[in-house]
């Protein structure tokens, strides 16, 4: 669920993954898949704590097929903001949503056709499908674990995942030269060092 003011919404970056330039063996072969999720109303201070980002990771992962939690990254967190006109004309921003930006990676067992199944699975989990719905119920699940409460009004966290998109090992190649240690172990969080996007 998207909040836009006149086509415009606040992005600004929480958290990003150490960023490497080594790929995996298995992905220099055989690439990776990319989405995103979105989730309404969670916590923007919260989502960035190792265990809740664990926590969707894992129940992200098993639901995919043939993937474990190792071979799936979190690669970067975002909080989305609603901008309201106030009366002088200036714009109030509302913490609205958060994003999720996700790599996977083959799996193990069947590295040549594995990224087909992970991304027709992810296909489905974009739709309002019987394996949104699961995922929906894992990731509420997850997240109570980790000690993050469902929403009061439907008890249940919705995730909107956008339309995978699979990246092969030469187009990961051609990127490395351009990539940029974030520094930290385990990823970084943003505290204002990072200019608000709009979109």
């Amino acid at each position: 669920r998207q909040h836009t003011l006149n086509g415009r919404d606040k992005v600004q970056l929480l958290w990003s993954e150490r960023r490497t330039e080594q790929l995996s063996a298995l992905t220099s072969l055989h690439g990776l898949v990319r989405t995103s999720f979105t989730i309404s109303g969670l916590d923007q201070t919260g989502v960035t704590e190792p265990t809740v980002r664990e926590a969707l990771k894992r129940a992200v992962a098993a639901h995919l097929p043939g993937v474990e939690a190792s071979a799936l990254r979190l690669v970067g967190i975002s909080g989305i903001s609603k901008a309201t006109v106030d009366a002088g004309a200036s714009n109030t921003w509302t913490a609205d949503a958060v994003k999720v930006e996700v790599e996977v990676g083959p799996s193990a067992s069947s590295p040549a056709t594995s990224l087909d199944r992970i991304e027709a699975q992810l296909i489905l989990a974009s739709t309002a499908s019987r394996a949104a719905a699961q995922l929906d119920a894992a990731i509420t699940e997850a997240l109570a674990a980790s000690g993050v409460a469902p929403p009061s009004s439907e008890g249940l966290w919705h995730a909107s995942f956008s339309a995978p998109q699979q990246v092969s090992p030469k187009m990961l190649a051609a990127a490395l030269p351009a990539a940029r240690p974030a520094g930290g172990a385990g990823g970084r969080r943003l505290r204002g060092a990072m200019r608000p996007q709009f979109v």
